[in-house]
Protein backbone atom coordinates (compact mmCIF):
# COMPACT_ATOMS: atom_id res chain seq x y z
CA UNK A 1 0.00 0.00 0.00
CA UNK A 2 1.54 3.47 -1.08
CA UNK A 3 1.06 6.65 0.60
CA UNK A 4 1.13 6.04 4.20
CA UNK A 5 2.61 8.32 7.08
CA UNK A 6 4.43 7.47 10.17
CA UNK A 7 0.90 8.03 11.63
CA UNK A 8 -0.73 5.54 9.76
CA UNK A 9 1.64 3.18 10.91
CA UNK A 10 1.27 4.32 14.65
CA UNK A 11 -2.55 3.79 14.66
CA UNK A 12 -2.16 0.43 12.88
CA UNK A 13 0.08 -0.65 15.38
CA UNK A 14 -1.43 0.69 18.34
CA UNK A 15 1.49 2.71 19.77
CA UNK A 16 2.73 6.31 19.52
CA UNK A 17 4.20 8.24 16.22
CA UNK A 18 7.50 8.82 18.59
CA UNK A 19 7.42 5.33 19.18
CA UNK A 20 7.33 4.50 15.25
CA UNK A 21 10.10 7.27 14.76
CA UNK A 22 12.26 5.51 17.38
CA UNK A 23 11.98 2.07 15.63
CA UNK A 24 12.91 3.47 12.39
CA UNK A 25 15.66 5.31 13.46
CA UNK A 26 16.91 2.26 15.51
CA UNK A 27 16.66 3.74 19.04
CA UNK A 28 17.30 1.25 22.17
CA UNK A 29 14.39 3.04 23.84
CA UNK A 30 11.62 0.69 22.38
CA UNK A 31 11.10 -3.06 23.75
CA UNK A 32 12.14 -6.03 21.73
CA UNK A 33 7.96 -7.10 21.47
CA UNK A 34 6.84 -3.51 20.56
CA UNK A 35 9.98 -3.27 18.13
CA UNK A 36 8.82 -6.31 16.25
CA UNK A 37 5.42 -5.00 16.37
CA UNK A 38 5.97 -2.21 14.27
CA UNK A 39 8.55 -3.59 11.89
CA UNK A 40 5.84 -6.62 11.46
CA UNK A 41 3.31 -3.32 9.98
CA UNK A 42 5.52 -1.59 8.09
CA UNK A 43 6.53 -5.07 6.18
CA UNK A 44 2.91 -6.05 5.98
CA UNK A 45 1.95 -2.44 4.60
CA UNK A 46 5.05 -2.07 2.14
CA UNK A 47 5.85 1.26 4.14
CA UNK A 48 9.25 2.77 2.94
CA UNK A 49 9.73 4.94 5.87
CA UNK A 50 11.30 8.52 4.60
CA UNK A 51 15.28 9.52 5.58
CA UNK A 52 14.92 12.16 8.29
CA UNK A 53 11.76 11.25 9.22
CA UNK A 54 11.84 13.69 12.22
CA UNK A 55 11.97 16.28 9.61
CA UNK A 56 8.29 15.03 7.71
CA UNK A 57 6.91 18.66 8.82
CA UNK A 58 9.06 20.25 6.30
CA UNK A 59 8.51 18.39 3.50
CA UNK A 60 7.66 21.17 1.30
CA UNK A 61 10.62 22.82 1.76
CA UNK A 62 12.85 20.02 -0.01
CA UNK A 63 14.80 20.85 -3.19
CA UNK A 64 16.18 17.91 -3.85
CA UNK A 65 16.15 16.36 -7.67
CA UNK A 66 17.03 12.46 -8.60
CA UNK A 67 19.04 12.30 -11.69
CA UNK A 68 19.33 8.87 -13.55
CA UNK A 69 21.71 8.48 -16.14
CA UNK A 70 22.70 5.04 -17.72
CA UNK A 71 26.22 5.69 -18.55
CA UNK A 72 28.40 7.42 -16.08
CA UNK A 73 31.74 6.61 -17.86
CA UNK A 74 30.48 8.23 -21.20
CA UNK A 75 31.48 12.03 -21.53
CA UNK A 76 27.91 12.62 -23.45
CA UNK A 77 25.78 12.21 -20.09
CA UNK A 78 28.92 14.37 -18.03
CA UNK A 79 28.13 17.19 -20.19
CA UNK A 80 24.20 16.06 -19.74
CA UNK A 81 25.43 16.41 -15.77
CA UNK A 82 26.51 19.49 -16.23
CA UNK A 83 23.57 21.19 -17.75
CA UNK A 84 21.38 19.70 -15.11
CA UNK A 85 23.92 21.02 -12.67
CA UNK A 86 23.84 24.84 -13.78
CA UNK A 87 20.18 25.07 -13.69
CA UNK A 88 19.76 23.72 -10.84
CA UNK A 89 22.18 25.81 -9.08
CA UNK A 90 20.69 28.62 -10.51
CA UNK A 91 17.06 27.43 -9.12
CA UNK A 92 18.38 26.81 -5.85
CA UNK A 93 17.82 22.68 -6.24
CA UNK A 94 20.39 20.01 -5.42
CA UNK A 95 20.68 17.04 -7.21
CA UNK A 96 21.22 13.21 -6.19
CA UNK A 97 22.79 11.09 -8.94
CA UNK A 98 22.54 7.67 -10.03
CA UNK A 99 24.09 5.83 -12.23
CA UNK A 100 21.68 2.53 -13.98
CA UNK A 101 24.44 0.99 -16.17
CA UNK A 102 21.72 0.55 -18.84
CA UNK A 103 20.73 -2.46 -16.33
CA UNK A 104 16.75 -3.49 -15.70
CA UNK A 105 17.49 -4.87 -11.88
CA UNK A 106 19.43 -1.61 -10.76
CA UNK A 107 17.19 1.02 -11.98
CA UNK A 108 14.42 -1.19 -10.16
CA UNK A 109 16.30 -1.07 -6.64
CA UNK A 110 16.76 2.76 -7.28
CA UNK A 111 13.33 3.73 -8.03
CA UNK A 112 12.74 1.49 -5.36
CA UNK A 113 14.64 3.11 -2.82
CA UNK A 114 13.67 6.23 -3.87
CA UNK A 115 10.46 5.69 -1.81
CA UNK A 116 12.81 6.49 1.88
CA UNK A 117 13.70 9.90 -0.15
CA UNK A 118 12.34 13.12 -0.17
CA UNK A 119 12.13 14.62 -3.88
CA UNK A 120 10.79 17.43 -5.70
CA UNK A 121 11.04 15.49 -9.31
CA UNK A 122 12.97 13.07 -10.96
CA UNK A 123 15.30 13.33 -14.34
CA UNK A 124 16.17 9.89 -16.43
CA UNK A 125 17.31 8.63 -19.07
CA UNK A 126 15.59 4.69 -19.35
CA UNK A 127 18.10 2.13 -19.83
CA UNK A 128 18.86 0.93 -23.51
CA UNK A 129 16.81 -1.65 -23.60
CA UNK A 130 13.97 -3.48 -21.64
CA UNK A 131 13.74 -6.99 -22.40
CA UNK A 132 9.71 -7.02 -22.44
CA UNK A 133 6.99 -5.10 -22.08
CA UNK A 134 6.32 -6.63 -18.59
CA UNK A 135 9.69 -5.02 -17.36
CA UNK A 136 8.79 -1.58 -18.62
CA UNK A 137 5.87 -1.30 -16.79
CA UNK A 138 7.19 -2.61 -13.36
CA UNK A 139 9.78 0.90 -14.21
CA UNK A 140 6.79 2.71 -14.89
CA UNK A 141 4.85 1.70 -12.09
CA UNK A 142 7.52 2.25 -9.60
CA UNK A 143 7.62 6.05 -11.20
CA UNK A 144 4.37 6.41 -10.88
CA UNK A 145 4.05 5.36 -7.01
CA UNK A 146 6.88 8.17 -6.58
CA UNK A 147 4.37 10.78 -7.05
CA UNK A 148 6.79 13.17 -8.10
CA UNK A 149 7.32 15.24 -11.80
CA UNK A 150 9.36 13.12 -13.69
CA UNK A 151 11.30 14.20 -16.85
CA UNK A 152 12.72 11.75 -19.54
CA UNK A 153 16.41 12.29 -21.38
CA UNK A 154 17.73 11.24 -24.68
CA UNK A 155 15.63 8.44 -25.00
CA UNK A 156 11.63 7.32 -24.25
CA UNK A 157 9.64 4.26 -23.17
CA UNK A 158 8.25 2.27 -25.64
CA UNK A 159 4.74 1.58 -24.48
CA UNK A 160 4.25 4.65 -22.07
CA UNK A 161 4.52 7.89 -22.75
CA UNK A 162 6.48 10.56 -20.52
CA UNK A 163 7.42 14.40 -20.97
CA UNK A 164 10.63 14.93 -21.99
CA UNK A 165 13.27 16.24 -24.17
CA UNK A 166 15.22 14.33 -26.92
CA UNK A 167 17.14 15.00 -30.38
CA UNK A 168 15.48 14.13 -33.08
CA UNK A 169 17.64 11.14 -34.07
CA UNK A 170 15.83 10.00 -36.79
CA UNK A 171 16.28 12.83 -39.03
CA UNK A 172 19.77 13.44 -38.18
CA UNK A 173 20.69 9.65 -39.56
CA UNK A 174 18.51 9.97 -42.72
CA UNK A 175 20.76 12.88 -43.25
CA UNK A 176 23.87 11.14 -42.27
CA UNK A 177 22.73 7.98 -44.76
CA UNK A 178 21.45 10.13 -47.70
CA UNK A 179 24.12 12.06 -47.79
CA UNK A 180 26.76 9.34 -48.19
CA UNK A 181 23.93 7.56 -50.99
CA UNK A 182 23.82 10.90 -52.99
CA UNK A 183 28.04 11.43 -52.82
CA UNK A 184 28.30 7.91 -55.06
CA UNK A 185 30.76 5.33 -54.89
CA UNK A 186 29.91 4.96 -51.38
CA UNK A 187 29.11 1.69 -49.85
CA UNK A 188 27.45 2.08 -46.62
CA UNK A 189 27.36 0.14 -43.77
CA UNK A 190 26.07 1.04 -39.98
CA UNK A 191 27.29 -0.37 -36.31
CA UNK A 192 24.49 0.12 -33.97
CA UNK A 193 23.27 -1.69 -31.07
CA UNK A 194 21.79 -5.19 -30.90
CA UNK A 195 19.08 -4.54 -28.27
CA UNK A 196 15.36 -3.27 -28.89
CA UNK A 197 14.72 -0.22 -27.69
CA UNK A 198 12.92 3.16 -28.73
CA UNK A 199 16.39 4.90 -29.58
CA UNK A 200 18.29 2.28 -31.81
CA UNK A 201 14.24 2.01 -33.65
CA UNK A 202 14.69 5.79 -34.06
CA UNK A 203 18.32 5.88 -35.18
CA UNK A 204 17.82 2.50 -37.48
CA UNK A 205 14.88 4.06 -39.25
CA UNK A 206 16.22 6.96 -40.40
CA UNK A 207 18.91 4.83 -41.91
CA UNK A 208 16.05 2.70 -43.48
CA UNK A 209 13.80 4.96 -44.49
CA UNK A 210 16.75 7.11 -46.40
CA UNK A 211 17.89 3.73 -48.28
CA UNK A 212 14.08 3.17 -48.98
CA UNK A 213 14.01 7.00 -50.58
CA UNK A 214 17.06 6.12 -52.82
CA UNK A 215 15.50 3.27 -54.30
CA UNK A 216 18.62 1.13 -52.60
CA UNK A 217 18.61 -1.66 -49.57
CA UNK A 218 21.15 -2.02 -47.23
CA UNK A 219 22.75 -5.51 -46.86
CA UNK A 220 21.79 -7.49 -43.53
CA UNK A 221 25.84 -7.78 -43.44
CA UNK A 222 26.55 -4.23 -43.80
CA UNK A 223 24.35 -3.22 -40.51
CA UNK A 224 26.71 -4.81 -38.02
CA UNK A 225 24.84 -5.14 -34.60
CA UNK A 226 27.03 -4.86 -31.08
CA UNK A 227 26.15 -4.29 -27.68
CA UNK A 228 27.55 -0.86 -27.17
CA UNK A 229 30.99 -1.31 -26.02
CA UNK A 230 34.38 -0.53 -27.34
CA UNK A 231 35.51 -4.11 -27.65
CA UNK A 232 32.44 -5.60 -28.85
CA UNK A 233 32.20 -2.67 -31.76
CA UNK A 234 35.86 -3.23 -32.76
CA UNK A 235 35.80 -6.64 -32.68
CA UNK A 236 33.03 -7.13 -35.16
CA UNK A 237 33.88 -4.07 -37.22
CA UNK A 238 37.59 -6.01 -37.54
CA UNK A 239 34.96 -9.04 -38.64
CA UNK A 240 33.46 -7.39 -41.02
CA UNK A 241 36.24 -6.04 -42.77
CA UNK A 242 38.02 -9.43 -43.16
CA UNK A 243 34.81 -10.91 -45.65
CA UNK A 244 34.09 -9.36 -48.87
CA UNK A 245 32.91 -6.88 -50.33
CA UNK A 246 33.34 -4.48 -46.89
CA UNK A 247 31.57 -1.03 -46.39
CA UNK A 248 33.56 1.90 -46.98
CA UNK A 249 31.21 4.40 -45.60
CA UNK A 250 30.32 4.34 -41.67
CA UNK A 251 27.06 5.29 -39.82
CA UNK A 252 28.33 4.57 -35.74
CA UNK A 253 25.59 4.14 -33.28
CA UNK A 254 27.32 6.29 -30.43
CA UNK A 255 30.68 7.28 -29.11
CA UNK A 256 31.59 4.06 -27.65
CA UNK A 257 30.77 2.62 -30.75
CA UNK A 258 32.90 5.01 -32.64
CA UNK A 259 36.09 4.67 -30.23
CA UNK A 260 35.66 0.83 -31.06
CA UNK A 261 35.37 0.95 -34.95
CA UNK A 262 38.52 3.48 -35.19
CA UNK A 263 40.12 1.15 -32.71
CA UNK A 264 39.40 -1.60 -35.41
CA UNK A 265 40.94 0.97 -38.24
CA UNK A 266 43.93 1.00 -36.41
CA UNK A 267 43.99 -2.51 -35.95
CA UNK A 268 43.79 -3.10 -39.43
CA UNK A 269 46.23 -0.24 -40.79
CA UNK A 270 43.34 1.42 -42.68
CA UNK A 271 43.13 5.47 -42.87
CA UNK A 272 40.18 7.44 -41.93
CA UNK A 273 38.72 9.60 -44.61
CA UNK A 274 41.32 7.97 -46.87
CA UNK A 275 40.28 4.06 -47.05
CA UNK A 276 37.31 4.44 -45.13
CA UNK A 277 34.60 7.21 -44.13
CA UNK A 278 32.29 7.71 -40.72
CA UNK A 279 29.68 9.70 -39.19
CA UNK A 280 29.36 9.23 -35.72
CA UNK A 281 26.63 9.88 -33.27
CA UNK A 282 28.22 12.84 -30.79
CA UNK A 283 30.92 14.77 -30.55
CA UNK A 284 34.18 13.32 -29.48
CA UNK A 285 36.39 15.88 -28.45
CA UNK A 286 39.53 14.65 -28.02
CA UNK A 287 39.41 14.04 -31.38
CA UNK A 288 39.05 17.99 -32.78
CA UNK A 289 41.99 18.67 -30.17
CA UNK A 290 44.16 16.60 -32.70
CA UNK A 291 42.44 17.51 -36.00
CA UNK A 292 41.96 13.83 -36.27
CA UNK A 293 39.06 14.51 -39.18
CA UNK A 294 36.20 12.93 -37.05
CA UNK A 295 32.33 13.67 -38.48
CA UNK A 296 29.25 13.77 -36.49
CA UNK A 297 26.68 14.14 -35.26
CA UNK A 298 26.14 17.14 -32.78
CA UNK A 299 23.92 16.35 -29.78
CA UNK A 300 24.50 19.06 -27.52
CA UNK A 301 23.64 17.25 -24.41
CA UNK A 302 24.98 20.17 -21.92
CA UNK A 303 21.80 22.40 -23.33
CA UNK A 304 19.52 18.66 -22.88
CA UNK A 305 20.47 18.68 -19.32
CA UNK A 306 19.70 22.22 -18.94
CA UNK A 307 16.28 22.07 -20.64
CA UNK A 308 15.48 19.31 -19.06
CA UNK A 309 16.11 20.94 -15.36
CA UNK A 310 14.13 23.90 -16.42
CA UNK A 311 10.97 21.67 -17.64
CA UNK A 312 11.13 19.68 -14.40
CA UNK A 313 11.03 22.99 -12.53
CA UNK A 314 8.02 24.38 -14.40
CA UNK A 315 6.44 20.96 -13.42
CA UNK A 316 7.20 21.26 -10.06
CA UNK A 317 5.83 24.69 -10.00
CA UNK A 318 2.85 24.44 -11.89
CA UNK A 319 1.48 20.50 -11.43
CA UNK A 320 -1.77 20.55 -13.40
CA UNK A 321 -0.36 22.28 -16.11
CA UNK A 322 -0.17 20.27 -19.83
CA UNK A 323 3.65 19.98 -20.96
CA UNK A 324 5.04 19.16 -24.06
CA UNK A 325 8.01 17.16 -24.82
CA UNK A 326 10.81 18.84 -26.34
CA UNK A 327 12.64 18.43 -29.21
CA UNK A 328 16.40 19.46 -30.29
CA UNK A 329 18.26 19.99 -33.11
CA UNK A 330 21.07 17.05 -34.10
CA UNK A 331 23.19 18.94 -37.12
CA UNK A 332 26.20 17.17 -39.21
CA UNK A 333 29.37 18.55 -38.45
CA UNK A 334 31.74 17.42 -41.36
CA UNK A 335 35.56 18.24 -40.22
CA UNK A 336 36.56 16.27 -43.60
CA UNK A 337 34.60 16.63 -46.96
CA UNK A 338 33.93 13.47 -49.12
CA UNK A 339 33.27 13.42 -52.45
CA UNK A 340 33.10 10.56 -55.17
CA UNK A 341 36.66 11.37 -56.52
CA UNK A 342 38.51 10.56 -53.10
CA UNK A 343 36.32 7.81 -52.29
CA UNK A 344 38.51 3.96 -52.71
CA UNK A 345 37.30 0.51 -52.75
CA UNK A 346 39.51 -2.04 -50.87
CA UNK A 347 39.46 -5.36 -50.09
CA UNK A 348 40.94 -6.98 -46.59
CA UNK A 349 42.10 -11.17 -46.90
Amino acid sequence: MSGLTIRDIANIAGVSQTTVSRVINNSPLVSANTRQKVLDVIKEHNFFPKHAAQTLANKKKVRTIAVLVSEINNEYFGNLLLGVNKIADKENFQIMIFHTNNNFNKIKTILEELRSYFISGIILTPTIQYCTEAQEKILTDRLNVLEVPIVLVDRTFSKYEYEGVFFNDKAAMYDATTNFIDAGDYKVGVVSGSFSGSLIEERDAGVFSAFADSGMEISEKDFIRCNYTVDEACSLTIKRFSEPDPPNAFLLGNNQIALGFLKALDTLNLKLNKDVFCVGIDEIPVLDYINYGYNFIKRDSKKMGEQAMKLLIDKINNPFKQFDSVYLSAPLVYRTEFSQKNSQRFGIA
